[in-house]
C-alpha cells in the first residue's frame, strides 16, 4: 500500500499556496512559544516555573486544538480520534524534558504507591527494549505505552505534546498502521495544522532553553521518564546546564528516514554549540 500523505487543515491553502502556508505556521506557533518560555522562565527559571510552563502550554495547544476540531466539525471534516481508541498508543512518544518532569509530577501526585510502582515497573520494561532500538527499528515497534490501561490513558490530563496533537481523520489507517508495522512506507492520514502548531510551539521553548545553556535533549517517553526516576535530583542539575537526559547521535540516514515519514526529525542537536 502507497503511504498516506498528511492530511491539511481545513482552513487551507487555497491563498497562500502550501508551502507559504506552512512557513507561516511554523513562524507563527515558534514565536508562540518562545514568548511563552520568555514570559515564564524569564522570571523566574525553577522546577515550578518549569511545570508551569508547560501546564500553560497545553492549555495553549488544548484551546488551539478545540477550535480546530470546531472548525472540521463546520465544514464536515472527519477527526476520528475517540476516547478508548489505542491503536497510536502503541506506537514511538518523542518528548523534551519539561514533558517528561511533567509526567513524572503527575504519576507522583495521582497515584497510590503500589501502583505507582506498577506504571514505573512499566516504564522501565520499555526503557530496555526501546532503548537500544536504531530510529528506523523503534519508529515502527508497536508494544504498549505504560500509561495505557484498558485502551485509556491514565494519564490524560499530562499526556505529552506529541499526543496532543496526533489527529487522525480516519481511525481505519491508525488500524491498518497499528496491525502492518512492516510495511514502513505506510503512515496514517493526520491533519497538518495540530502537528505543525505544536511542534513549533515546542521548538520555540526549546530554542528560549538552549540559549539559556540548558539543554532540550529530545527522545522517548519512556527513557525520558525512567532518567527522571533515577534521579532525584534530577530538575536541579538539569536547569543548571547539566546534559542528563539520553543524548543519541543521529545518522543522517536516520533523520533522512524521520523526514520520510513526516517527523520533523530531531528538534536540536544535544550541543551548546
Amino acid at each position: 500500500m502507497s503511504p498516506r500523505k498528511l492530511k491539511n487543515s481545513p482552513d487551507h491553502i487555497t491563498v497562500l499556496g502550501e508551502e507559504k502556508y506552512l512557513a507561516a505556521i511554523r513562524q507563527i506557533f515558534f514565536r508562540d512559544g518562545y514568548r511563552l518560555a520568555c514570559d515564564i522562565l524569564g522570571k523566574e527559571l525553577s522546577g515550578n516555573s518549569v511545570l508551569f510552563l508547560t501546564r500553560k502550554l497545553y492549555s495553549e495547544i488544548n484551546s488551539l486544538l478545540d477550535s480546530f476540531v470546531a472548525r472540521c466539525s463546520a465544514e464536515n471534516r472527519r477527526v476520528d480520534c475517540r476516547q478508548g481508541c489505542s491503536f497510536c498508543c502503541h506506537q514511538a512518544v518523542l518528548i523534551v524534558p519539561y514533558e517528561a518532569f511533567y509526567l513524572e509530577k503527575y504519576i507522583s501526585d495521582n497515584f497510590v504507591e503500589d501502583r505507582r510502582q506498577r506504571i514505573i515497573k512499566r516504564i522501565r520494561e520499555k526503557d530496555s527494549i526501546t532503548s537500544r532500538m536504531k530510529v528506523q527499528e523503534f519508529l515502527h515497534h508497536k508494544s504498549p505505552c505504560p500509561f495505557l490501561e484498558e485502551d485509556c490513558c491514565i494519564v490524560y490530563p499530562a499526556r505529552p505534546m506529541a499526543c496532543r496533537i496526533y489527529l487522525s481523520e480516519d481511525r481505519t489507517n491508525c488500524e491498518y498502521e497499528y496491525q502492518h508495522p512492516s510495511e514502513t512506507d505506510y503512515f496514517p492520514g493526520l491533519y497538518e495544522f495540530p502537528l505543525y502548531a505544536g511542534r513549533m510551539m515546542n521548538e520555540g521553548i526549546c530554542a528560549w532553553l538552549q540559549e539559556k545553556k540548558i539543554y532540550p535533549t529530545e527522545w522517548q517517553l519512556e527513557s525520558s521518564v525512567n532518567t527522571i526516576l533515577a534521579n532525584s535530583d534530577c530538575l536541579d542539575r538539569w536547569l543548571g546546564g547539566e546534559n542528563i537526559f539520553q543524548t543519541r547521535n543521529y545518522s543522517d540516514a536516520e533523520i533522512s528516514y524521520l523526514h520520510r515519514l513526516g517527523w520533523p526529525g530531531p528538534l536540536r542537536k544535544d550541543s551548546r554549540d
